[in-house]
């Protein structure tokens, strides 16, 4: 539960587009995905979405459906991060003038003390 809520993409509410109903400026921001028979509105949080429900109800409107974050969209979510993490890190990297590979922890080897040791 600890990565569907800190890692979730939020609650998508379903709803026929045949049903009309006026969505208040409250909503005016969330993104909303049309198909040929549901408008799918992407909120981002449970509170968000308890009152897009609310609003819904109080329209009368009955025939909607509601699906919360997937394990999927957890794992998804979470691979991007790691992916810009990492990016973020490479740039760093190459401003430092530091290569990737020497990013181990260890020390980096020094050829002449090799050579000095008749390596």
């Amino acid at each position: 539960m600890q990565l569907k809520h800190h890692f979730s993409s939020g609650y998508r509410v379903s709803v026929p587009t045949d049903v009309k109903f006026d969505i208040s400026s409250e909503f005016d921001d969330i993104a909303k995905y049309a198909t040929h028979d549901q408008a799918t509105f992407q909120l981002a949080d449970y509170a968000q979405t308890a009152r897009f429900v609310n609003k819904l109800e109080g329209d009368g409107i009955r025939g909607y459906d509601i699906s919360g974050p997937t394990l999927e969209d957890v794992f998804l979510r979470l691979a991007e991060e790691v992916k810009a993490d990492m990016q973020d890190t490479s740039v760093t990297t190459l401003q430092a003038g530091v290569s990737p590979k020497d990013m181990d922890g260890l020390p980096l080897s020094d050829v002449s003390s090799l050579e000095d040791k008749d390596l």
